[in-house]
């Protein structure tokens, strides 16, 4: 009866670390703690911050983004979506942040801000803007304060996949805390003319 082969943990270990080198391993599993976090993660999983909720204002945030500064003020007098996500380039990230792309067109024709916000750095940001071509700016929260503030940064330092909608006048209106990331512009969306038509009421 064969045997199956037996494998040396150290001698695997130590064979990965001369191939890919120490900062090549780390880099690893960050990057696939960020897609687990990414895949499986639900808002508010691993956080012990309170999400913000219907009807409380926005706080008061200034952030880096790939156009400049933006803070809370610049998005008064407009309906705005403020979304949240784990990390740029991710399996889910990437699918919800093309899904805003694809539907861009209808947001824009109403005024309405779309604004992607993670912790990554404004350099990633920039880069993640450029390759999944864009059309509207995302926030580098690398200090995690904006994230704090609106309650959705979780214990692994990431933020929560959560959408806000916030009302032209700095109050939040609705929150996804459950995002359907292919047609993330399709929800968002429909929910925000049932919102303004009730408004109109």
């Amino acid at each position: 009866m064969l045997k199956p082969p037996s494998f040396n943990v150290k001698k695997g270990l130590s064979a990965i670390l001369k191939f890919i080198g120490l900062e090549g391993l780390v880099f690893m599993i960050v990057l696939f703690g960020a897609i687990a976090y990414d895949t499986f993660a639900e808002a508010g999983y691993f956080m012990d911050w309170e999400i913000l909720e219907t009807g409380n204002s926005i706080p008061e945030f200034e952030g880096s983004s790939t156009s400049g500064t933006i803070s809370s003020e610049d998005l008064k007098g407009d309906w705005s979506v403020l979304y949240f996500f784990p990390k740029s380039f991710t399996p889910g990230c990437t699918t919800q942040s093309c899904s805003l792309r694809d539907g861009y067109s209808k947001f824009d024709q109403k005024n309405i801000n779309v604004i992607g916000i993670s912790t990554d750095s404004l350099k990633t940001q920039k880069k993640f803007k450029k390759e999944k071509e864009l059309p509207f700016e995302l926030i580098a929260d690398s200090d995690k304060k904006i994230s704090q503030k609106f309650g959705v940064l979780g214990d692994l330092g990431f933020a929560s996949r959560i959408t806000f909608i916030v009302n032209p006048e700095g109050e939040i209106a609705y929150v996804f805390t459950k995002v359907r990331v292919g047609i993330h512009d399709q929800e968002v969306m429909e929910k925000i003319n049932i919102l303004s038509s009730l408004i109109k009421e």
